[in-house]
């Protein structure tokens, strides 16, 4: 296992966009921003973030650390970087199919499926919002969804912040369910088995005493009824549909009597 490093204080953590590469030389010059960034995300998927280092990305690109700091001045920066370069993975709809409930499940689904690729990011996600490139186009994209609708830009926001809200959220359960099967070394399959196999003598008992009429309605494993896409897409289906109920309100106020 790699050695964890100290994390530094935040500082300059959105100024990396204002610092242009620096032009290589000597032992920097086989590197860039790109090569450390892609290095960096490999090491995350494989170990997680937290065995993510200046000394580790370093070893792996076969230089030595200070050539890292020539290109990312400190970890903090690299994070900013590695968050960024995730949000390339989002597929957005571009340009807007004109039906923003698709576009939104589409934005959605994508956020979904790259975060559970990368489980690592949304620990970073949460710690402070990113303003990179990547995540500007997201924005702006996911923006684009929804104009044209009759919503001031304060509500556009609103819009998609719950959409998101809601996708990180349910993705984040997901996730650490993820992690802490893997944790104890079984497979979803096995982790349900050994569930079922130790609760079921006492969920028997404890539906025989009457005491819980719905539950006794259950033949089969409750697993069956947890599928997680099948909750996420009538979760999401739910969030859409109060989205539409406010757009129309909002436009039947503008219209007015």
């Amino acid at each position: 296992m790699r050695k964890r490093e100290r994390r530094e204080p935040k500082s300059g953590l959105a100024s990396i966009w204002l610092q242009p590469e620096r032009t290589p030389r000597g032992a920097q010059s086989a590197l860039n921003r790109a090569q450390i960034v892609r290095a960096a995300i490999a090491i995350a998927d494989a170990e997680g973030i937290d065995a993510v280092t200046m000394r580790g990305v370093a070893a792996d690109l076969g230089v030595g650390t200070m050539s890292l700091y020539w290109h990312v001045p400190n970890k903090d920066n690299l994070f900013e970087l590695m968050r960024d370069e995730l949000m390339s993975e989002v597929e957005m709809p571009d340009p807007p199919s004109g039906d923003w409930r698709a576009d939104l499940r589409t934005i959605a689904y994508q956020t979904r499926a790259t975060m559970k690729r990368h489980p690592w990011m949304l620990a970073i996600f949460a710690s402070m919002p990113g303003l990179g490139p990547n995540m500007l186009r997201h924005v702006d994209l996911s923006l684009a969804a929804v104009d044209g609708l009759g919503l001031d830009l304060q509500t556009m926001f609103t819009v998609i912040s719950v959409v998101d809200d809601y996708t990180l959220g349910f993705t984040l359960g997901e996730v650490n369910q993820d992690v802490a099967r893997r944790d104890i070394g079984l497979t979803p399959e096995e982790l349900r088995a050994q569930w079922f196999a130790a609760m079921e003598p006492f969920a028997r008992q404890a539906i025989a005493t009457g005491r819980y009429p719905r539950l006794a309605q259950v033949e089969h494993d409750p697993f069956d009824f947890l599928d997680s896409d099948r909750i996420f897409e009538f979760g999401l289906a739910c969030v859409l549909d109060g989205i539409a109920v406010r757009i129309e309100a909002v436009r039947n106020r503008s219209e007015g009597p």
